[in-house]
Formats: C-alpha cells, structure tokens, sequence
C-alpha cells in the first residue's frame, strides 16, 4: 500500500466515526508510528499500525493518549492514561498567573491537583522564582514527574493529598497558588463526551454541585498565601460567580473573573488583602 492510499483510509476511519478533523489527526498518529517525515512507499508497509490505531481513535479513545504527549502554550507534555489532558482553556489561568507574577521579585509558586504538570512548567519558563505541585494520584504522579525531569526539574514535588490538613501546616508561604481542580458536576458526569470517558474521573468530579474542590482549597489554604498573594482557580464556564462568593466568604478580597478566548468565564482570582 502506498502512501497516499493509506492515509486515505486512515482518514476514512476516523470521517466515519464523525472525527472532524480527521486530516490532522492522522498526521499526528503517522508520527506516532513512523517517527519520521517525510515517508516513503516502503514505510507503508506497516500501513497495520496505522490503521489499528485510527481504527482505537474511531472508537473513541483520546488522540492525546494514543501519541503520549500533548503541546500546552509553549512545551510539549507527556500525557497518556490517569493523567487530565491539557486543555487550550487552561492557557487563561497562566496568562493571568504571568500577569501577577511579573509583579513579583523571586516568587514562590505552588500549583495544587497538578496532573500533568502544565501550569507550573510553563510559568517556571516564564518567570524566575521557586516552584511547587501537588497531586496525589499515582498515574498522574508519574507524568509530572517524568514532565518535571524533561524541563530540568524546575519545580519541587510533592506526592501528597492538597486536602489533608498535616501536609498543609508542613508548607510556606506562597505569593501565588494555582489551581485547576475537578470541577464537573454530577449532571456534568453523566453527561460525559466519549472521549473524555477515558480520563480520571478524580481529575474531573468535582461533587454535586462542581464546587467541593473551591470551597476546601480557599479556606484551607489561605493561611499558606503571603500578604497581598493570590489564589487563582480555573473554573468552569458557569462557575464565575459563585467561586467569587466562596472566595469573598474565604476572605479573600479584590475577586475578578476572567474570561477565556471563547468568551466565557475561566478563571477567578481572590487576594489575601
């Protein structure tokens, strides 16, 4: 089979099972494959691997799972099962971490329910300053890690629950802490995109309302944030308000909501006045 026949028919897979873009999706499971470009007739004819995966993405598994890495704003992740895709939505959070962090002489950073370890990595690269993560889960664990590692281990890691009162009192203060944690709610679960079936539903479930995660982290940790410091969350599009609420009730003072490319409530940020 040659070339162009074969991409035809891996193309044809993914149109029938109602994959947009199907075009891109098979370039980036051909580089997969072959880890080469450009290819020849003869590469084809392990035209097999190709299709078994497109034949594994027609049914719905992630694209992102299938390569094992994923470009966020300016690095490229290792990503595959247990850990949360990084979403182009989160690229809000760290524009506006960016934004108070330029503010900042050496800052001191944590990021809380980091998975992959997107939001620490890209502002490591962007700003000087001492870096923190958190995440409890095994599976995504081992993907912050191996990212930290691929980017020079810039930040420091910890393997612990972002809830559990004793590792809290072990921590410093921070002049920024970021969070994108489960949001989803149960209407929200039951309601679930194929794709998104695949990923950890701890990195997704937020309680049944979507909220449990805001209301224990800005009480919990405002205490751990430094005079003038800020909590930054990523929320979901219908969430803005109501995390302004917990956070005013938290204490938290100057709250803002910020919207991302799409117009839609993303991120929400309270200050320790």
């Amino acid at each position: 089979m040659v070339i162009k026949e074969a991409l035809l028919e891996a193309e044809k897979i993914l149109k029938v099972a109602g994959i947009e873009d199907a075009h891109f999706e098979v370039k980036c499971l051909i580089k997969d494959v072959f880890k080469k470009d450009p290819l020849s007739d003869e590469d084809f004819l392990e035209a097999e691997k190709l299709f078994a995966l497109a034949h594994r993405r027609a049914l719905g598994y992630p694209l992102q799972y299938l390569i094992g890495e994923w470009d966020f704003y300016d690095i490229t992740l290792y990503i595959g099962e247990g850990v949360l895709i990084p979403r182009s939505d989160t690229e809000t959070l760290v524009d506006k971490a960016l934004e108070i962090l330029e503010k900042k002489e050496n800052p001191y950073v944590l990021d809380l329910c980091s998975g992959s370890g997107a939001i620490p990595l890209v502002l490591s690269r962007k700003k000087e300053g001492k870096y923190f993560a958190v995440e409890k889960e095994d599976s995504a664990y081992g993907y912050l890690n191996k990212n930290n590692e691929r980017y020079g281990n810039p930040i420091k890691l910890y393997k612990a629950d972002a809830l559990d009162k004793s590792f809290i009192s072990s921590l410093e203060r921070f002049d920024i802490i970021t969070a994108n944690p489960p949001y989803l709610t149960k209407e929200d679960m039951d309601s679930l995109q194929k794709e998104v079936e695949y990923e950890p539903s701890t990195a997704l479930y937020g309680g049944e309302d979507g909220l449990f995660f805001y209301k224990k982290i800005s009480s919990l940790y405002f205490s751990k944030l430094k005079p003038n410091g800020a909590l930054v969350f990523e929320i979901g599009y219908s969430q803005g308000e109501k995390v302004s609420k917990i956070l005013k009730e938290a204490g938290y003072r100057d709250i803002s909501v910020s919207k991302d490319l799409n117009n839609l409530d993303r991120v929400v940020i309270g200050y320790k006045r």
